[in-house]
């Protein structure tokens, strides 16, 4: 798996809706306790397919384990994590799982669908053939930016929603054979 900071794009700097300059780079070690933190904080808790969990154990069992598996990327403003985004790259169908939680007060500003760019980009260079994530069916919101970047829905059911970004790579068109027509 290549490490965080061999992907282009890292770090990334831009201005949200609100004028706040947010920053967004890749997960160092030294991130650990903020990004755990930063969980530990999140509401609500269970959002989306009972994470993050709420339990204090599984859910410091959890940040460990995306924090040493998942390729991860931050959002920070004024040095304080506001949105945290995952691939399990190492995944080996090719389709890694995508997670996205953004702090409440930043969310609906943009920080999401930048971070959002920026795993799909992260993704594609990394030669996933796709990406899957599943939202709360309520979620509206994150809906429409998942489908803005090309997600579309895959499943799910009345509570959440499965969703898929498939990469095209471009293939060399099929030539007619010449003097004939193709079919045989």
């Amino acid at each position: 798996m290549a490490r965080n900071r061999d992907f282009k794009g890292l770090p990334a700097e831009f201005e949200d809706r609100l004028g706040r300059r947010i920053r967004i780079r890749a997960y160092e070690k030294a991130d650990y306790r903020a990004l755990k933190e930063m969980y530990d904080d999140f509401e609500p808790k269970t959002v989306a397919c009972g994470l993050p969990p709420a339990d204090r154990q599984t859910r410091t069992k959890w940040v460990r384990h995306m924090a040493s598996g998942f390729l991860n990327v931050l959002a920070f403003y004024r040095g304080r994590i506001v949105g945290h985004s995952a691939l399990d790259l190492a995944c080996p169908t090719g389709c890694p799982e995508f997670l996205l939680f953004i702090r409440d007060g930043f969310r609906d500003c943009g920080i999401g669908s930048c971070m959002l760019a920026v795993m799909k980009g992260i993704a594609e260079e990394s030669g996933s053939e796709r990406i899957v994530l599943t939202v709360r069916a309520a979620n509206a919101q994150a809906i429409r930016a998942f489908r803005k970047i090309g997600f579309v829905s895959c499943g799910g059911d009345e509570a959440q929603k499965d969703m898929e970004l498939c990469f095209t790579k471009s293939r060399p068109r099929r030539q007619k054979p010449p003097g004939g027509s193709g079919r045989r």
